[in-house]
């Protein structure tokens, strides 16, 4: 584990229960193009022991890391609804239902047709709340295989699942991730264009969703590995700017009015803070669009203090960490991690602990990690200049964030806003 900071640097001891994420296999369909490479996540350590997927285990582990107090569980993959895995997926969901859980597939869409009635069955099972969160990140059939190396046909198939899984009573969550494949052509036209085209798709997005009676989640690209941060380096788009385009748009009516808006961030009050607003659907169903912006600031524990992936300015770039810890994440051979950029320093192996008692202990150890010490949100002052719209909505938020004993509030650019208001005077 990363070096502890000194004792001053943490003001509040008390542990908090992220969510579990459980990747259930590595295997997908899709080859996306931003999608961490050799299929799936924590692959090192997957690889590493290759242990077989217990089913009654992973089950075991996830009931008793729900009773914790998880405020959900998440199923993932590759891709959870593939063949090769959607038996390991009902065990995970009764083990999470059982203790009172929220549960969360999350899905590339592709099998939901094929799986509809046992997600019909998963959802009258978690009565803590049961969500469909689909990745799609283009409205155009073409977008949508070049980004997932996929055809044109898998885009209708996808969009077809949602809406049969909408109609069955299933809450549709779309996350879309911020693209920008023009980024490298358009900057070698012209380095002074600030709007790329993904603003557009992201807007069309939005409109398809509320429309159809999705909710949306809009993210910006991350890295975790190489060839990934090459990626990110020539194809990265600001959330910040697709969400003030996005204002700009309810501002001249191509996006309906909102009927509420707010900053929410992860149970606990950790995590990004996501501008969230809601509409009426035409469908007559009201649904939320949410911005997962990491230029808005995030969590970093204490283990994060001496990473030098840690953020020293408010400016995204490809050497920092755009996440924190914000999630534990159960791999397919019974490790549980905490950090997807140094997965093996915040990681604890469960293969010994065989009784609920003993997981619960090595649980409650693990879950150090993600204590409250070292909260940092950062206020940019780049963005009162840059997006006063998006600023407004900020300004609240981090007056409250200021003022809570366990926050450290991040001021950067401060020069830049002090221009910009004596300019304003």
């Amino acid at each position: 584990m990363a070096t502890q900071p000194p004792a001053t640097a943490v003001k509040n001891t008390a542990t908090v229960i992220p969510s579990l994420r459980v990747a259930v296999s590595p295997a997908c369909n899709f080859n996306c193009v931003y999608c961490p490479p050799n299929k799936g996540e924590h692959r090192d350590l997957s690889t590493r022991l290759r242990r077989q997927w217990d089913s009654k285990r992973m089950a075991q582990i996830t009931r008793v890391y729900s009773k914790l107090g998880a405020p959900s569980i998440r199923v993932t993959g590759g891709e959870p609804l593939h063949p090769a895995a959607f038996a390991r997926v009902p065990p995970l969901v009764e083990a999470a239902a059982d203790a009172g859980v929220e549960v969360r597939v999350n899905t590339n869409g592709y099998y939901v047709e094929e799986n509809l009635s046992t997600l019909v069955a998963m959802r009258g099972q978690a009565t803590a709340g049961f969500m469909l969160s689909v990745s799609l990140d283009a409205t155009d059939a073409r977008e949508f295989a070049l980004l997932t190396q996929s055809s044109e046909d898998a885009f209708d198939k996808v969009v077809r699942g949602a809406r049969k899984a909408r109609d069955a009573g299933i809450p549709v969550l779309i996350n879309m991730v911020l693209i920008d494949l023009d980024k490298p052509d358009r900057l070698a036209r012209d380095p002074h264009i600030m709007l790329p085209r993904v603003i557009d798709k992201m807007l069309k997005m939005a409109e398809f969703c509320i429309a159809e009676g999705f909710d949306l989640k809009i993210l910006d690209l991350n890295w975790y590995s190489q060839p990934g941060k090459m990626f990110w380096e020539s194809n990265y788009s600001s959330a910040t700017l697709a969400l003030e385009e996005f204002l700009k748009a309810v501002e001249d009516e191509r996006i309906p009015a909102h009927v509420q808006s707010k900053i929410v961030r992860e149970p606990g009050n950790y995590g990004i803070p996501m501008p969230t607003f809601w509409f009426e659907s035409a469908r007559g169903k009201r649904v939320s669009v949410t911005f997962k912006d990491s230029e808005l600031g995030t969590t970093y524990s204490y283990y994060c203090y001496s990473c030098s992936l840690i953020p020293k300015t408010g400016l995204i770039h490809a050497e920092m960490c755009q996440e924190g810890l914000y999630q534990s994440v159960l791999t397919s051979n019974q490790i549980i991690t905490a950090c997807r950029h140094k997965q093996s320093e915040l990681a604890t192996d469960l293969i010994h602990q065989r009784t609920d008692a003993d997981i619960k202990g090595a649980l409650r150890s693990f879950l150090t990690c993600f204590t409250l010490g070292f909260f940092q949100p950062v206020k940019n002052m780049a963005h009162e200049l840059r997006f006063p719209r998006t600023w407004k909505m900020l300004e609240q938020f981090h007056a409250e964030v200021a003022s809570t004993p366990q926050t450290k509030l991040v001021v950067v650019n401060e020069e830049l806003g002090r221009r910009n208001r004596k300019k304003r005077r």
